[in-house]
């Protein structure tokens, strides 16, 4: 505290919430002896018992409608420091000075604008008003409206569906903007006065006749939802942004986004479901993030930066009109289903820096073979849908299997490592050329539809240490005759249904059995255990 003067700590003190700050600051040491008594102004809402603390009072500040109002002979002017709230029929006749009249010189600085009660075609805010309240001209019809120069702060909502308003001039003294132009559908363009540093979230959801947003260059980012259902016609990011949020551009209306070299910072679905037909991008930009372009169905064509190493999960999902991407060999990460059904114009042999695959993408690039990477210790969805595929080698680190080798058509074998304890849900579903898989016997459940529609599965040997069988796990093994399951102690829904070879089976120690689970099979004999509790 020594190294503190006595002028900064009166400036620091400006912060005190409560008089016993004040007074304690004064025992600390002679030179806040007199903290108070500098003060030509409270710094503080003030009661008679604190109003002599601060003997040199000239001006009195009321910080809420409930403030006592001081006019000894000391205090020359009154400042109201919190929001004076009229309306347009205070005005009738009336001047602002004539409304804000009182018998004591005061100032007011936060007179707030809270609705105007007219249908006019014209809507003039008084001279004199410094902020417009949220919601305080929603869904009005007038065609103008002006607003004076000494409006400092605009409002949530505040010209919320004025649908009739195409051109809109704000004052250049304005400093605070927030959300105020959500469904002024015919609005056209604006000029955000330079004050006015950060955009809002939402700033122009719904301005779908919007062509032009002039704005500040200290402004750097787009926000989150931005241009939400806004925008017509072409859209170029001004040179000074460096980062766009989260869904800036979701649901968009501008058909064409010109994106500069200055802007790094991606968020996630910057483009979804926007009606762009095309976007071009900075050659310097490395990723793509989740969803970027996720349900852009008005994309036909997109050139991929030259230097891009990642493209996000679900970037190009129900891109309809988007038929096919090449990529460049710069690319290490395509997580998972990042392509939907645009095909990919490369062999797999050409990305020779890939490092990472997601699920539900390895496909595109019809695989016969694939060895999986040591740094892999889960696959789910990693082989989904690979029709081509016949041979798998596993690396040492694998632990978990979900969906792996969903709907692989050609694979007949199969040998299943030791760092694997449960073959996950779907994970050989619709498998329909496998006939032999090795099962280590660290495996000790069998997830649901974990060989569903394995046509070709005759025989089936079950380490003794899987105990539980998932619902449907086998339904539709129609040539599986053979499966030891001397110790499975629970069988899943619908887990052997249309086995029809299925001729015998030994339950001798399964305790739960889910509804169906042998349905529609031609077992001979089956014998259930005394202990059955399901």
């Amino acid at each position: 505290m020594g190294i503190i003067d006595g002028y900064s700590m009166m400036i620091i003190s400006q912060q005190f919430k409560t008089i016993n700050d004040f007074i304690n600051i004064e025992f600390v040491c002679k030179k806040y002896a007199n903290n108070m008594a500098k003060f030509h102004y409270n710094p503080i809402s003030l009661t008679p018992k604190t109003r002599r603390f601060f003997p040199n009072l000239n001006t009195l500040r009321l910080y809420t409608k409930n403030d006592l109002l001081f006019t000894d002979l000391n205090i020359t002017s009154h400042h109201v420091e919190y929001k004076t709230k009229l309306k347009s029929s205070d005005f009738e006749e009336k001047t602002l000075s004539d409304i804000l009249d009182r018998a004591f010189p005061t100032t007011y600085h936060r007179i707030c604008y809270s609705g105007y009660n007219h249908r006019d075609d014209i809507v003039t805010i008084p001279d004199g008003v410094q902020s417009l309240s949220k919601w305080c001209l929603e869904m009005y019809s007038a065609q103008t409206i002006h607003i004076p120069e000494s409006v400092v702060e605009i409002g949530r909502s505040t010209f919320e569906c004025c649908n009739m308003v195409e051109h809109l001039y704000l004052p250049s003294h304005l400093t605070k903007l927030s959300a105020a132009f959500t469904y002024v559908y015919n609005l056209r363009d604006l000029v955000i006065p330079s004050l006015v540093t950060y955009l809002h979230d939402g700033l122009f959801v719904n301005c779908t006749e919007l062509t032009k947003v002039d704005f500040s260059s200290d402004i750097t980012t787009l926000p989150e939802y931005l241009f939400y259902s806004s925008g017509k016609g072409k859209y170029e990011v001004p040179n000074t942004i460096t980062k766009m949020d989260d869904y800036a551009f979701a649901e968009s209306n501008w058909k064409t986004v010109i994106v500069h070299e200055n802007v790094t910072d991606f968020g996630k679905g910057i483009f979804k479901n926007a009606r762009v037909e095309l976007v071009e991008l900075p050659n310097s930009l490395s990723e793509f993030g989740d969803e970027m372009f996720c349900e852009c169905t008005f994309l036909t064509k997109i050139n991929l930066p030259p230097h891009l190493t990642r493209i996000g999960a679900k970037c190009f999902v129900e891109c309809s009109d988007l038929k096919e991407i090449k990529l460049p060999t710069t690319i290490q990460i395509l997580d998972d289903s990042c392509f939907g059904d645009v095909e990919v114009n490369n062999k797999f042999s050409e990305l020779k820096n890939l490092k990472e695959v997601g699920g539900d993408v390895l496909y595109k690039f019809h695989p016969t073979s694939f060895v999986i990477p040591d740094n892999y210790k889960v696959a789910n969805w990693l082989f989904d849908n690979c029709k081509e595929l016949t041979a798998v080698t596993f690396n040492q680190t694998i632990c978990e299997l979900n969906n792996t080798f969903c709907c692989c058509e050609r694979l007949k074998k199969i040998v299943i490592p030791v760092t694997i304890t449960k073959i996950g849900d779907s994970c050989f579903l619709n498998c329909s050329s496998l006939t032999q898989i090795d099962l280590s016997n660290t495996i000790c459940e069998l997830g649901d539809l974990a060989f569903e529609n394995c046509v070709s599965l005759s025989t089936l040997s079950l380490p003794k240490n899987v105990t539980k069988l998932g619902k449907k796990c086998f339904k539709n093994c129609g040539v599986l005759s053979h499966i030891d399951t001397k110790y499975i102690k629970q069988i899943g829904k619908s887990c052997f249904k249309n086995c029809k070879q299925l001729g015998t089976i030994n339950v001798e120690l399964t305790t739960e059995f889910e509804m169906s689970c042998f349905s529609h099979c031609n077992l001979n004999e089956i014998v259930f255990p005394n202990d059955v509790i399901k």
